[in-house]
């Protein structure tokens, strides 16, 4: 036993962190996971364009993917373009390469699937595990002790609708980890005030105006949080210049594509399906916004129940950080302004879907509500009782129906024709290598947080003093 111990590959094992392991076993997780089938309508196009994009330096098609059609605005005979912005259409080049080199050597059958295979299996478990990671940077910024910033990181990521849609290639949670890392870097820049930090700022908000134009709401906690720096008012406007020249410089790559699309820099593509017109303030916006919340099948407090934790560490996040508090207020208030204003046909507020990005901005007062709630026996079960209706399935049909709850990640025969380079043609020993895979992953997830709370106790860190202060 003690030879056991003393081999280097054991000692490696036993000395790796709990957030490493925790990382691993959360990648494994969204890997599990990952439905194997993530193509959309939506994606399907831009996935279109990446193609042509990068083989031909051309971003109208000649050949509209099947069941799209009416998503493309015809700009020449047998040209179109895609109705969406650039972002997520750069993020997909270098998967798409990845498929087109397996092409050359799968069957033809394959050929339907395997685009989404690189996606799927590489991009999204990476996309969720960094949005994973940039929560938990952006707490332990913000001042929060271990292992607050990993516990608070994992019950967003675990415990809202953030983790169904990291298997789902639409664009909203690529959205979040840039917001999340914008306003990583403005907490950043009020403990270091240097100008690498207001460049990185306005790096991934431009990021954000290039993938979802509309997230310019939730972005206006950025500037609210480097206006609010310590020193004179010269400085604090010069960081927020820079950091507006940044994001300027990147979001100029859709005035780009606006104008390589339609020859106006300013034409969006939603102008030219006649969208605009779907805004308005009447008396449909309390319906929606109340829908947009509480709404069965679309309410994101009733699919999302731990955010409702958020209430619980408000005061705290008042007494310490008013500043964040107000980006926060006002970044969401012009969020759900617009979203209650938007009456498509088919999805009033643009849904649920249409609010991931936001939720970083909650992130900081959940952890808050969180700690509150630890110091209690009792709170601490309402806690875990909170988190389980936020992970498990729901049986409302009108859910169901939407794709809005998580029961589908959980049915093995959604992972499509070509699982894992068929690793057998009977569905029991997928079925088994999935059981094997979810098993390993949540033993890791349980082995990272058990080591987690086992050094927070080494280090004498409980609940009421964490709550104590920064």
């Amino acid at each position: 036993m003690a030879f056991f111990t003393q081999s280097k590959a054991v000692r490696y094992l036993l000395g790796i962190s709990g957030p490493t392991i925790l990382a691993l076993g959360l990648w494994l997780l969204l890997l599990a996971t990952n439905p194997g089938r993530n193509e959309s309508i939506d994606a399907g196009a831009r996935l279109a364009v990446t193609r042509q994009l990068w083989t031909a330096g051309e971003v109208a098609v000649r050949h509209r993917p099947h069941g799209t059609e009416d998503l493309w605005i015809k700009i020449a005979p047998d040209r179109y373009v895609a109705l969406w912005g650039i972002g997520q259409v750069l993020v997909f080049v270098p998967f798409d390469m990845v498929s087109s080199l397996l092409e050359q050597f799968t069957p033809e059958s394959w050929r339907g699937q395997l685009p989404w295979l690189p996606i799927g299996f590489g991009l999204l478990p990476l996309l969720g595990l960094g949005y994973w990671y940039a929560l938990r940077r952006l707490l332990q910024e913000w001042g929060f002790v271990h292992p607050w910033p990993t516990l608070g990181a994992l019950a967003m990521m675990l415990g809202t609708i953030m983790f169904y849609y990291a298997g789902q290639a639409y664009e909203e949670n690529l959205v979040g980890l840039c917001l999340t890392l914008s306003m990583l870097f403005a907490l950043r820049l009020r403990r270091r005030p240097i100008w690498n930090n207001a460049l990185a700022a306005g790096f991934f908000a431009g990021a954000c105006l290039t993938i979802r134009p509309v997230s310019v709401f939730a972005l206006l906690i950025v500037p609210v949080l480097i206006f609010t720096l310590e020193g004179s008012w010269t400085t604090r406007s010069r960081f927020v210049a820079v950091t507006g020249v940044a994001t300027a410089a990147v979001a100029s790559i859709v005035l780009w594509y606006n104008f390589a699309r339609f020859g106006n820099a300013f034409s969006v593509g939603h102008d030219r399906m006649g969208h605009l017109s779907y805004f308005a303030f009447d008396g449909r916006s309390p319906k929606v916004l109340v829908s947009l919340l509480f709404g069965p099948g679309a309410g994101l407090l009733v699919l999302s129940p731990v955010l409702a934790i958020a209430i619980c560490g408000m005061h705290q996040l008042w007494k310490r950080d008013r500043p964040y508090v107000v980006g926060m207020l006002v970044a969401l208030l012009s969020c759900y302004s617009f979203f209650s204003a938007w009456h498509e046909f088919y999805a009033p507020g643009w849904g649920t879907r249409y609010q991931i990005h936001i939720l970083p901005l909650l992130a900081i007062p959940v952890t808050l509500g969180l700690q509150r709630l630890a110091v209690t026996a009792r709170g601490r079960a309402l806690a875990v009782v909170v988190f389980a209706l936020s992970v498990g399935p729901l049986g409302d049909l009108e859910c169901r129906s939407t794709m809005a709850t998580m029961w589908d990640r959980y049915i093995p025969n959604f992972w499509g024709p070509v699982y894992a380079h068929r690793l057998a043609r009977s569905d029991k020993w997928i079925l088994l290598f999935w059981s094997m895979l979810l098993g390993a992953s949540l033993l890791a997830i349980g082995v990272g947080l058990r080591r987690e709370l086992r050094r927070m106790e080494e280090l004498d860190i409980g609940p009421i003093r964490t709550l104590a202060g920064r």
